[in-house]
């Protein structure tokens, strides 16, 4: 597995992110672009919402090979699980099929998640698409 950080941009937050993080309003986000691969294959195309201040400085770490819950971790001691997430399956967009190497035919597993902190902490919110032709997605439930 592998992944390159495509984009890496400071925005303002928009309520919707805002209530999934648990942030106050206007809140500023790092948003990154990632792509993941796997054995050399594009495998998903994620964007992540975190907030900036926070994780300042986080893009310095984003060079290839990452993980970013490793570098969340090791960097600023968060310890990030998910919370919740939410599946469909969508057709791609344009950049979607170039990212991934995929035809228009070719559906994609869309993943909204919610990741917290160890205080419960909302710390991403992650939008990934993830090809379906080569892709599957296993969830592990646990007892509270």
């Amino acid at each position: 597995p592998g992944a390159r950080l495509l984009s890496a941009a400071r925005i303002t937050s928009e309520q919707h992110l805002e209530e999934k993080l648990g942030l106050p309003p206007e809140t500023p986000l790092l948003a990154l672009d990632i792509l993941r691969f796997i054995n050399g294959v594009p495998f998903s195309f994620s964007t992540s919402y975190l907030p900036e201040d926070r994780f300042k400085g986080l893009h310095k770490y984003l060079t290839e090979p990452f993980s970013l819950y490793d570098i969340l971790e090791r960097h600023y001691q968060v310890e990030p699980t998910r919370h919740e997430s939410i599946f469909e399956v969508l057709m791609p967009g344009r950049r979607e099929m170039e990212l991934l190497r995929t035809s228009p035919v070719n559906p994609l597993l869309v993943v909204k998640s919610i990741a917290k902190d160890q205080a419960g902490q909302g710390v991403e919110y992650v939008i990934s698409r993830i090809r379906g032709d080569i892709g599957s997605v296993s969830v592990n439930f646990f007892e509270k």
